[in-house]
C-alpha cells in the first residue's frame, strides 16, 4: 500500500469537537476525512438549541450553536461525508482499513472518535394523515421563505426554530399542548417581540389533506384547522448510545470510550475526545473537548 493513499486521520463524528479537530488538521496541512452518520452536522447543540449562545468557547465571547457550526464547517465542508455509517475497522499493517457503507474502503494512519453522547432520534408526531413536509431536522432554512410554517413544541429548540424561521417565512405558528413553555424569561421576551403566532393549550389530532393541521383546544375542546406548507416537529429527542460494533476490541465503560491522559484508547493510534470518552474528572463541555483535541494533535 502506497503512503500517499493513506490519510493521516479519520475523524468519526461531525459535532463541534469533530469540526474543531478537522480545522486543526487543516491548519497543519494534514490529510483527513470526517465521517458523520447523520445528514446534519453540528451534533447535539445544533439539534437541541441552534440559536442558544454557547459559553466558555476559548477566544470567542458570544456565539450561537448555529454560528459555531457554520464557522467551523467552512474550511472542512469538502472533507465531510454525511449519512455514512462505518461497517468495520480492521488493522492493516501499520494502518487501519475502514469499510464504509456504500462507499469505497479507505486507509488511515490514526482514528479520532468525536461521536458525542450518541445518536439523537427525534420523538415523532404520531397522528393520522402525515405524508410530506413534516420535518424534524432542518438542513436548509431557506426552504421556508414565504411559506406558512407550523412549529410544534414548547422547549428551547421549538422556540429557536420558530423565531429563526419567522424572519423569512410568510407566517409562523408555534403551538404547545400546555399553558406554559419550558423557556427562560429572556426567551419569552424575545418570542413576544417576534412575528411568531403562539397558540397554547393546543393538541394536534390529525393532518387534513396534507395541507392543514387540526388542533384541539385542551381547555374548551374546540377544534380549529391551520393551513401549512411545512410542519416542524420539536418534541425532543431520545439518545441511542454509541455501540461501536464495528470495532469490537475497543474498551468501553458505561457506553463511553476509555482513554488515558493522552486521549488514547486501548488500541494504539486510536483516540477519543469530547462527550464520547471517559476518564476521571471528565468535563462534558465543548471547551473541554477542544482541549482534548489539542492534546492529541499538538
Amino acid at each position: 500500500m502506497k503512503n500517499n493513499n493513506v490519510l493521516n486521520y479519520l475523524i468519526i463524528g461531525a459535532g463541534p469537537v469533530g469540526l474543531y479537530a478537522g480545522n486543526k488538521l487543516k491548519s497543519k496541512k494534514k490529510s483527513f476525512l470526517i465521517v458523520e452518520k447523520r445528514n446534519n452536522i453540528g451534533g447535539q447543540p445544533i439539534i437541541l438549541y441552534p440559536e442558544k449562545e454557547i459559553e466558555n468557547i476559548p477566544k470567542i465571547k458570544r456565539i450561537t450553536s448555529r454560528q459555531l457550526t457554520e464557522n467551523w464547517s467552512k474550511k472542512v465542508k469538502r472533507d465531510i461525508l454525511r449519512s455514512i455509517s462505518i461497517v468495520k475497522i480492521n488493522k492493516c499493517d501499520d494502518n487501519f482499513e475502514v469499510l464504509l457503507d456504500n462507499m469505497p474502503r479507505i486507509y488511515v494512519k490514526k482514528i479520532l472518535f468525536c461521536t458525542g453522547l450518541g445518536i439523537l432520534t427525534p420523538t415523532p408526531l404520531e397522528i393520522p394523515g402525515i405524508k410530506n413536509n413534516v420535518l424534524y431536522d432542518i438542513n436548509d432554512i431557506d426552504v421556508f421563505e414565504n411559506k406558512n410554517v407550523i412549529v410544534l413544541g414548547g422547549g428551547d429548540s421549538a422556540v429557536d426554530y420558530a423565531i429563526q424561521i419567522s424572519k423569512i417565512a410568510k407566517r409562523v405558528v408555534l403551538t404547545h399542548r400546555r399553558e406554559e413553555m419550558r423557556i427562560s424569561p429572556q426567551k419569552k421576551k424575545t418570542l413576544a417581540n417576534s412575528k411568531v403566532v403562539v397558540l397554547l393549550n393546543k393538541t394536534p389530532i390529525k393532518i387534513k389533506n396534507n395541507e392543514a393541521i387540526v388542533l384541539k383546544d385542551n381547555v374548551v375542546g374546540s377544534i380549529e384547522s391551520i393551513p401549512f406548507d411545512f410542519v416542524v416537529v420539536q418534541y425532543g429527542h431520545k439518545v441511542e448510545s454509541n455501540k461501536y460494533t464495528y470495532l469490537c476490541k475497543l474498551k468501553l465503560e458505561n457506553g463511553k470510550i476509555i482513554v488515558n491522559t493522552k486521549q488514547m484508547t486501548n488500541i494504539e493510534n486510536i483516540y477519543a475526545c469530547g462527550d464520547c470518552c471517559s476518564y476521571k474528572n471528565k468535563q462534558l463541555t465543548i471547551a473541554a473537548g477542544m482541549k482534548e483535541v489539542d492534546k492529541v494533535l499538538s
